[in-house]
This record gives structure tokens, sequence and C-alpha cells, in this order.
């Protein structure tokens, strides 16, 4: 909310928000990108194969209510 109530106060007329962004807010920012390990990649796939397996349980209990 902070960063739409600075666009909104201190844009240039007919700024875009995308470019109130990438001049003002972001335009020193730097980035990286970082690959997650094996073990963490191996660990959400479990998580995520549970997930989908409990979703019948969670569509039951939806319909049960």
């Amino acid at each position: 909310m902070a960063l739409l109530a600075g666009y909104m106060l201190w844009k240039q007329e007919g700024q875009s928000l995308e470019d109130y962004l990438d001049t003002k807010v972001f335009a020193n920012a730097q980035s990286s990108t970082l690959m997650a390990s094996e073990s963490d990649i191996a660990g959400f796939n479990t998580f995520l194969a549970q997930y989908k397996k409990s979703l019948p349980v969670e569509q039951a209990a939806i319909q049960t209510m």
C-alpha cells in the first residue's frame, strides 16, 4: 500500500506505475538468481505429491458442509 500511495503522490504527469517503479523504486536494484538444491527440489516434490493426494479429502469436507 505504501508503494501505491507513494506512486499516487510523487508520480510524474501520465507516468505509469511500471515506469514509476522502474525509475524511482527499483532504479538501483541489483538482482541475482538462486537455484534450489537437489534435496530442496526433492522435498518440494514430495510435499506437492502429498498435497495433491489430500485434495479429494478437502473436496469431500466442502461437500459435507
